[in-house]
């Protein structure tokens, strides 16, 4: 029996049970006080928490306007009432420079004005103050004369609401400068969202030249695209 006592016995040892480490909290939701229930629930905001996103970069980048397509009513001084059809800031690509095009007219045709204009934005597009030198060209024609023409100006731009909630435009432009055939076209534009994509807009514009003399006031409905 000797040989019994000796053999060694052989006590198993449970395995060790495998621990699962929880994800570390993130320290920004912590700072925050976010419940995992309002995580859950956002994925825009899981993604800022993850990729904290540039917020200055992005106002300063994004434009604090928008492209308006426009048609409205308009009033010539010497010709009466008439229409009008448009677009603004259409922007080129990711470029600061933006285009516009309008074509208004009398009902009886004795005036009328057709042009387009590229604007060059000094200030980044998210500014809500700006400015732009402008290129363009135009015909212009009234119960006593016509014109037509290369024009050079500028414009101002203020956004108290941005992504097109409101904005002033002031623009000044001369047709034809430095000829006997120069005429000078001032514009003031004030226009107002009333949805998400519609907008009203108002507008004065004088032409002064030697044989040309105009007014007109316009109300438009601008879209939002």
């Amino acid at each position: 029996m000797a040989w019994l006592m000796m053999t060694p016995v052989v006590v198993s040892q449970p395995n060790p049970t495998p621990t699962i480490e929880a994800d570390p909290p993130n320290p920004t939701a912590t700072t925050l006080d976010l419940t995992p229930k309002l995580l859950q629930q956002s994925p825009t905001l899981r993604k800022w928490l993850n990729d904290r996103p540039n917020v200055l970069q992005s106002i300063r980048e994004e434009p604090s306007f928008r492209t308006r397509l426009r048609v409205g009513y308009t009033n010539f001084a010497k010709a009466g009432a008439g229409w009008t059809i448009g677009i603004e800031d259409w922007r080129l690509s990711n470029t600061p420079i933006t285009v516009s095009g309008q074509y208004s007219a009398s009902g009886n045709g004795k005036s009328e004005l057709a042009g387009g204009d590229l604007h060059f934005y000094l200030r980044p597009l998210g500014s809500y103050l700006n400015l732009a030198p402008v290129v363009g060209y135009r015909t212009l024609r009234t119960p006593t004369d016509r014109t037509d023409g290369w024009a050079i100006g500028g414009r101002v731009l203020l956004t108290p609401s941005r992504g097109g909630g409101s904005d002033v435009i002031l623009q000044q432009i001369w047709v034809n400068p430095g000829t006997v055939d120069e005429v000078g076209i001032g514009q003031m534009t004030v226009g107002y969202a009333v949805t998400p994509k519609l907008r009203l807009a108002a507008e004065f514009e004088r032409w002064r030249g030697r044989s040309i003399r105009e007014h007109r006031i316009g109300v438009n409905l601008e879209w939002l695209p």
